[in-house]
């Protein structure tokens, strides 16, 4: 399996991942867990978007790719019992600690599995 491939199978299984730790509940609420992270995916070329750093499942999902295409770590969590799910974002530059998470009970942790590096 070329490396192409497997990356893209290994996106699509996290953000799969994503979308079924929520249920596929499209008002889940995702956001990067301490607001960096935040790069130009989401001011380039779209009008009216906000500075917000939170969003729907649909921000989750863009947002976790985005990362992932552009080879950072990426990771998830979604706080036990919230309802609508609350989900944690995690992203770091492959090499560096991980960040910690916050003091929350976390019913699901999800890492991205990078077999082979991309975008560095």
């Amino acid at each position: 399996m070329g490396t192409e491939t497997s990356f893209t199978i290994q996106r699509q299984h996290t953000l799969n991942a994503l979308q079924q730790a929520v249920g596929g509940q499209s008002q889940a609420c995702c956001a990067p867990i301490n607001g960096f992270g935040m790069f130009g995916w989401f001011f380039e070329g779209q009008s009216g978007a906000s500075d917000a750093m939170q969003g729907n499942l649909r921000y989750g999902l863009a947002y976790l790719g985005h990362m992932i295409d552009q080879g950072f770590e990426t990771a998830f969590a979604v706080v036990q019992g919230s309802q609508p799910p609350l989900v944690c974002l995690k992203t770091w530059e492959p090499g560096e600690a991980e960040p910690p998470w916050p003091a929350q009970t976390w019913s699901l942790i999800h890492h991205h599995e990078q077999e082979h590096r991309h975008g560095f």
